[in-house]
């Protein structure tokens, strides 16, 4: 019998502690918050001693908002193009 032998030096780690609906619910408030919510997120991302069930949260929320940011930017360019256009707004229509 030729089984490997694995030597595992490594201690066992415990898991992070799971995050109360509490503190989600402050997470939650304090991304209510303009500019403080960017901040935040940027900090819990990419910060080393995190829980990383918030680090998680804050990388989701992020992609998140940047993503809404986008499609924001891309309606706003959208309804510039159309007015440029069409300066009298839906008249061409009817006409």
């Amino acid at each position: 019998m030729n089984d490997p032998i694995y030597l595992d030096t490594a201690e066992p780690q415990a898991a992070p502690p799971a995050l109360l609906p509490q503190q989600y619910f402050s997470m939650l408030l304090l991304l209510l918050l303009p500019v403080v919510n960017v901040v935040v997120l940027s900090v819990w991302s990419f910060a080393r001693r995190v829980n990383p069930h918030r680090q998680s949260f804050a990388r989701g929320a992020l992609i998140f908002l940047l993503v809404l940011t986008l499609l924001a930017g891309l309606a706003l360019a959208w309804y510039n193009i159309m007015r440029v256009l069409y300066p009298n707004g839906w008249q061409f229509i009817w006409q």
